[in-house]
């Protein structure tokens, strides 16, 4: 999981231009001691850096993508979100590094699988280009909610797939 804000690039930092920044500051390391400070985990923020007459600025909002996640539920075959080339990696890279346990991945037809590691059971399919794009969920056990929380917890929230997976699971009861 993160332990710091996480960096903003300028495409993302739009997005943030309507809600007032919590503070600006000259360092990461005071913006980090003045979240601190007001008893807040610097990893729940975000910070967009420039530069002006030679003094680096640090600009930090709460992270509206760790609040509300990156992936939405969608209806099975229909797109979930638009994942940047980084984010389709790491998930490729999480699935591909990952050994054993509650949760195992396989990939198929371009579709990357989430399998129970008990049952042998496919929960959800997942379709993402490896230069990124269209996030697709293909029918498995799992709901739309279930897909779409494991793959923000991993993507945003940094978490281990057999916790994600459990977490998953444990969202069984929501409709879809």
């Amino acid at each position: 999981m993160r332990r710091s804000l996480r960096k903003i690039d300028s495409q993302e930092v739009q997005q943030y231009a309507q809600s007032e920044p919590l503070f600006t500051v000259t360092s990461l390391d005071e913006a980090r001691q003045r979240l601190v400070d007001m008893g807040q985990d610097p990893a729940r923020y975000c910070f967009y850096t420039w530069m002006r007459q030679g003094v680096r600025y640090y600009r930090v909002w709460e992270d509206q993508r760790l609040k509300e996640g990156i992936v939405k539920p969608a209806p099975f075959g229909q797109e979930a979100a638009r994942l940047k080339r980084a984010d389709a990696e790491k998930l490729y890279t999480v699935a591909k590094r990952f050994a054993g346990g509650r949760v195992e991945f396989a990939q198929r037809d371009g579709v990357l699988w989430v399998i129970d590691g008990e049952t042998g059971k496919a929960k959800v399919g997942i379709s993402v280009p490896v230069v990124g794009g269209g996030l697709i969920f293909y029918q498995g056990e799992w709901n739309e909610h279930q897909a779409a929380h494991f793959v923000n917890a991993l993507l945003v929230r940094g978490q281990r797939p057999d916790a994600a997976f459990d977490e998953a699971e444990a969202l069984a009861g929501v409709p879809s």
